[in-house]
């Protein structure tokens, strides 16, 4: 009942500046999270498309030899990135190309046909803006592939040529290597499957995820802050006469950590939600992760309320080592763009393990994907409140709590 008096009067306080914590641990993160999200919108989103490629065809041949290239690149997938406009004016086009306003021009030259039928090598000529970039690349590959073919083709000409004096038969077999290598080369023989395991996280959900494990740190700091000002204020010379034992205080104080952290990842997470950020379709997994979060922000919260005796110390000294965090662990970035090494060692950052964990429920991990990290943020809660009890004990006595507990007066 003692714990519970503390916790309230804990939670009425902290409802005193509520505005400040909505708008400093709810408002703010999730503004950066969009923010820096949509910054990174093309590096991270995992739905990027190939940007329209202006194609002019100049057909100076117009036979059955360049008719298959055509459908090439105008069948049901290349439309999707590849539009396709047949001129005539080859110096209206070397213009176009000069200003942008197309990418790539491909140039079939007179005579083309020509050559194919005499087993001679074909040329076909590229033409690219100058401020052209990998999708004129892609429409070289095509246009080669191509031309491979044919190439290909003339060479088992001259051995058909060479070694078949029926010229009605040449021509049959001629016609019809052509006819079975266009087709094959115009054929889809690639099945592609979208993997699962390929899922990855878009912009916003980096970053939301990881201002909600960069800012809940600050949490942690909030409940020591609660536990030095009564220190500070003098409280528990004023709270002997209700014979309050350190244990039951400290209990309480970190029963009010857990609470409001757990409290302010729900409304973080309900925001997301009703935002449109998705954080993982499984309920039960982003609960269990949710109260393991909590539970680690109360580990170090009890690990550090005891290391000091003023607020301003506490302050200084521990959002210096949150910042660190925050940049070791990959919170103001993409982590997955930096070095090996840099990987690693964002792994002995708390912010890393929570928002690692948010990361593997959002691309849908299973319970065992998440054991390491289960086990991680479980070790931080337990081992934070071990060694928290442990301080307070060393540093407050043993003949503090027997004094607390007779009732005499004690001068903090």
């Amino acid at each position: 009942m003692k714990i519970f008096r503390i916790f309230i009067k804990d939670i009425k306080v902290f409802l005193g500046n509520i505005k400040f914590y909505v708008l400093i641990y709810l408002i703010m993160p999730l503004l950066l999270g969009v923010l820096d999200g949509m910054m990174y919108e093309k590096q991270l989103n995992p739905d990027r498309h190939i940007p329209i490629v202006n194609v002019a065809l100049i057909d100076m041949d117009k036979s059955s030899y360049t008719a298959p290239l055509k459908d090439i690149l105008t069948n049901d997938n290349m439309k999707e990135f590849i539009e396709l406009s047949n001129v005539v004016d080859i110096n209206g086009v070397k213009t176009k190309l000069e200003k942008g306003k197309i990418e790539t021009a491909i140039v079939i030259p007179k005579g083309f046909s020509e050559k194919v039928q005499k087993g001679e090598n074909i040329n076909i000529k590229i033409l690219k803006s100058p401020s052209s970039g990998i999708e004129s690349q892609i429409i070289l590959d095509i246009v080669n592939s191509y031309v491979q073919v044919l190439n290909n083709n003339a060479n088992i000409f001259s051995i058909i040529d060479g070694s078949v004096n029926d010229k009605t038969s040449i021509g049959m077999l001629k016609k019809a290597v052509i006819t079975r290598t266009i087709t094959l080369n115009s054929e889809n023989f690639i099945n592609t499957v979208n993997m699962t395991k390929d899922k990855k996280l878009s912009g916003k959900q980096n970053f939301t995820i990881s201002m909600l494990a960069f800012i809940s740190l600050y949490l942690s700091v909030i409940g020591a802050q609660n536990m030095v000002r009564e220190k500070e204020e003098g409280t528990f010379a004023r709270l002997k006469s209700t014979t309050l034992s350190m244990r039951n205080l400290y209990v309480a104080k970190i029963c009010f950590v857990f609470f409001i952290t757990l409290v302010d990842i729900t409304l973080y997470m309900g925001i997301c939600k009703v935002i449109g950020i998705s954080v993982g379709d499984s309920y039960v997994k982003l609960i269990l992760i949710s109260i393991l979060h909590a539970f680690a922000i109360t580990g170090i919260s009890a690990f550090i309320m005891n290391l000091y005796k003023s607020q301003k110390n506490l302050n200084a000294i521990f959002t210096a080592v949150i910042m660190v965090f925050a940049m070791i662990g990959g919170s103001f970035y993409p982590l997955g763009n930096s070095g090996k090494i840099m990987q690693e060692i964002a792994k002995a950052t708390p912010n890393y393990w929570i928002q690692n964990s948010y990361n593997k429920i959002t691309l849908g991990g299973s319970i065992k994907e998440l054991t390491v990290n289960i086990i991680v943020l479980l070790s931080i809660g337990i081992l934070g409140i071990a060694f928290g009890a442990f301080f307070m004990r060393k540093k407050e006595g043993n003949n503090l709590f027997k004094t607390l507990n007779r009732g005499e007066k004690v001068e903090i």
